[in-house]
């Protein structure tokens, strides 16, 4: 009876080591993560990427082990309190970060509920801490609070107004949404034109947002009349160049006056077929006829 009961409890070598390696484990799992993050942390010096990654891994295991029971939560104000102090409550440390770096990017709590917008903190955690959560009154003053500025203080001085048909590049970019290449691109159409002969041609102008027009429209004045192109005189070249002129009806223009000789006045212009819609509001104020 004796040798049974010796022999039921004898170990093998190979018994001897599973069962130490299974209390290993078990104690590695309990005791492990605490340990091994002091050792880390207590290292001098920048956390390779390997350090970080296993650190944050042994957050998680510790959290996981956490129970709310296990909380140990004092009043405090989430607007202020610091990291050690959420530690001290037992409150996860990755949690606690999360909350001081929400702080950090400017976020506040307006009211206890606002601490539910922390990733990681849910229903049975806040309410474990919600009857300990103080924050004072002028918190929420602040945050129903407008801010004011004095009047006038982002209003830009009003430009002077400008002579649409000598103002220089240097004018133009003085207007609000007017800068150096609009401001030469409305120059160089004006010029092309031979002038402006209305204020609202210079919304045609390529690139030129009708809103930005719009705001600058009031700050524009028309006092020179456009150059003119006389129809007995021009080549066909400087016809063609007009923005209002293409190269088909340049031609057409040039053929009649050689066929039929020199314009007596524009009138003799009807004598054309089909001449574009327009033709008279449009290009007809930019043309001349000199005897």
């Amino acid at each position: 009876m004796k040798q049974w009961i010796l022999q039921f409890l004898y170990f093998s070598k190979r018994d001897t080591r599973a069962s130490l390696f299974l209390i290993f484990i078990c104690f590695s799992t309990l005791m492990g993560p605490s340990l091994l993050k002091k050792q880390f942390r207590s290292t001098k010096g920048s956390d390779p990427e390997w350090k970080a990654d296993l650190l944050a891994a042994m957050d998680r295991l510790e959290e996981k082990q956490k129970k709310p029971d296990t909380l140990q939560p004092v009043n405090f104000d989430p607007n202020t309190i610091s990291l050690d102090s959420l530690l001290e409550m037992n409150v996860p440390s990755r949690i606690a970060r999360t909350l001081i770096k929400y702080r950090e990017k400017g976020g506040q709590f307006w009211k206890k509920e606002d601490l539910q917008r922390i990733y990681g903190v849910d229903s049975v955690l806040y309410a474990a801490l919600e009857p300990h959560i103080r924050i004072p009154a002028r918190s929420v003053k602040t945050q129903k609070t407008k801010k004011t500025f004095p009047k006038n203080v982002h209003k830009r001085k009003a430009p002077p107004k400008i002579e649409i048909n000598k103002a220089g590049p240097e004018e133009w970019q003085r207007l609000y949404g007017i800068g150096p290449v609009l401001s030469k691109r409305i120059v160089k159409f004006r010029e092309a034109l031979g002038g402006f002969r209305t204020i609202d041609q210079v919304g045609e102008t390529y690139g030129l947002a009708d809103s930005v027009f719009q705001q600058i429209r009031p700050f524009l004045q028309l006092t020179e009349t456009p150059r003119k192109i006389d129809l007995n005189r021009c080549s066909l070249e400087v016809l063609a160049a007009h923005p209002y002129i293409n190269w088909k009806l340049a031609r057409r223009i040039i053929s009649y006056r050689q066929q039929h000789g020199p314009f007596q006045d524009l009138e003799d212009l009807r004598g054309i077929k089909e001449l574009p819609v327009g033709f008279w509001e449009q290009i007809g104020a930019y043309l001349e006829v000199n005897n």
